[in-house]
């Protein structure tokens, strides 16, 4: 009788514990459900906002490319400000080098005459 008694509880407690396992696992694959959705939303997200960046470089080397043409002369720093200051300097030492030599030219063919 004991036994019949401890056999009937234990096949109820398994009962419990199976249906116990079922209604978790419904709730597990809710929760990965919503969490996968999530995921999609943040994906979608990130890829509007590379959009949108991609956006903004198009844009930005657009005025770039027109600020280039409309001011050619624009303020550099750096490396590229020494380079442009090198350049300007020896325009104008072959500006005066040709401007001395034109004057030289000069005189020396007045000379001649």
């Amino acid at each position: 009788m004991i036994q019949m008694i401890l056999l009937i509880a234990l096949f109820v407690i398994e009962v419990l514990a199976f249906g116990w396992l079922i209604i978790e696992a419904k709730v597990s694959r809710k929760q990965r459900e919503t969490i996968l959705e999530v995921e999609k939303q943040i994906l979608n997200l990130e890829k509007t906002i590379i959009s949108m960046e991609r956006t903004i470089i198009k844009k930005l080397i657009k005025n770039e490319k027109n600020s280039k043409r409309k001011n050619p002369k624009r303020i550099k720093t750096g490396e590229n400000l020494r380079v442009q200051t090198t350049i300007t300097n020896q325009r104008k030492s072959d500006k005066t080098n040709t401007q001395t030599n034109t004057q030289t030219n000069k005189h020396s063919t007045a000379r001649l005459k």
